[in-house]
């Protein structure tokens, strides 16, 4: 080709782009496939409740769909939990979440009654895949503007069942009840004390102490502690043995004493 000629210039490679609501798909499918013999053998096993033996388990004997029970020993050595150096891929993801499953507490049988929450149910599974595929935060507005006015919403008609109906009446959502207990007092106190959010609690003249029922949470006491209080600050309030409310009088005395 001569000085003279010109040639076209390249075609930029078409760039490549990832496919991740395909990737999402497939991969939720084939999940899918294992959660819901999962959900089935509670189901399928409620109908042999009365004898208590629904299942069997391969060289032992009969059992429930509510739990294949080892002891930690064991069970490490079932699970071999390890940390790959490199990604296990597709199929060994499943089956990692086979075994998983397993060996797990199976919560939608109908023996699952756990002290801190219950069985869930196609709606909670379906907010949970929703809330997740969101991934998103409440701590701004920015970041979460329809969350946060549900939240606002919700907590706004849980305070209402309160009697709590004013203009400020509300709050956020925690993870449980150590965060609400430990969140509430924290609020309470820099809100009547303001100087204590910046100086905390020793600068003060105040001898703090935090009065509860003699039924409290145990983490009122922990929050305590976490909040600079001491343990020793927290006085427990006598109930009454017919309803199991603090005692008025009880708490007067004790207000008194301290």
């Amino acid at each position: 080709m001569s000085d003279n000629d010109t040639s076209l210039p390249e075609r930029p490679k078409k760039q490549q782009f990832p496919d991740r609501a395909n990737d999402v798909s497939t991969l939720l499918n084939a999940v899918q496939g294992l959660l819901i013999p999962f959900i089935r053998a509670a189901d399928e096993d409620a109908t042999a409740k009365e004898t208590g033996h629904g299942l069997s388990k391969s060289g032992g004997g009969p059992r429930t769909a509510l739990v294949e029970y080892h002891k930690p020993q064991k069970l490490t050595q079932l699970l071999d939990p390890q940390l790959p150096d490199t990604g296990i891929g597709k199929d060994g993801f499943l089956r990692l979440v086979e075994k998983v499953l397993q060996y797990s507490v199976n919560t939608w049988d109908q023996g699952f009654m756990q002290k801190l929450y219950a069985s869930t149910d196609a709606p909670g599974v379906a907010s949970e895949l929703i809330l997740s595929v969101l991934n998103t935060n409440l701590h701004v507005y920015d970041a979460s503007p329809a969350l946060t006015i549900i939240e606002k919403a919700t907590t706004k008609a849980l305070a209402s069942l309160f009697g709590l109906t004013g203009p400020h009446a509300g709050g956020i959502s925690v993870q449980g009840g150590s965060a609400s207990n430990t969140t509430s007092i924290e609020i309470a106190r820099n809100t009547l004390y303001p100087s204590t959010k910046t100086s905390g609690i020793h600068s003060s003249p105040h001898s703090f102490i935090l009065f509860t029922s003699a039924h409290a949470r145990y983490s009122i006491e922990q929050a305590a502690q976490m909040l600079g209080f001491g343990s020793d600050a927290v006085w427990s309030v006598p109930t009454s043995p017919k309803t199991g409310r603090m005692d008025p009088s009880a708490l007067t005395s004790l207000i008194s004493k301290a």
